[in-house]
């Protein structure tokens, strides 16, 4: 049977973790968890949303080369569109989800004149 990690072996792994990496780790993670929970029967609306807020507000601020950030920020893009055709054709769950697709910035209100 393997020894358990001593606290201080634990401490100097943890150490050594660049929090870059993590960030891209979790981004990619992120991802998959949002495009299983809008390919699922029904969509998880809820928490597919909740994973795209998430990767639209991680993948700006990532150090990565300029094609990784296009790739990423199109990884985004793609699940914002897969998220509005979830959102358009799932069915009515036990609670109402949002149909609107998830926004990185507030839009300004309309008037209604025009």
């Amino acid at each position: 049977m393997a020894e358990e990690p001593t606290q201080e072996q634990i401490e100097e792994a943890l150490g050594r973790i660049r929090i870059g990496d993590l960030l891209l780790q979790t981004v990619y993670t992120l991802s998959q968890l949002a495009y299983q929970r809008l390919g699922a029967q029904p969509p998880d609306l809820g928490q597919a949303r909740l994973g795209i807020d998430a990767l639209a507000a991680l993948v700006p601020v990532l150090d990565v080369p300029d094609q990784a950030r296009r790739d990423l920020e199109q990884m985004v893009t793609n699940l914002k569109l897969s998220y509005a055709k979830a959102a358009t054709f799932a069915p009515p769950a036990g609670q109402p989800e949002p149909a609107a697709e998830p926004a990185s910035e507030p839009e300004p209100e309309a008037d209604g004149e025009g």
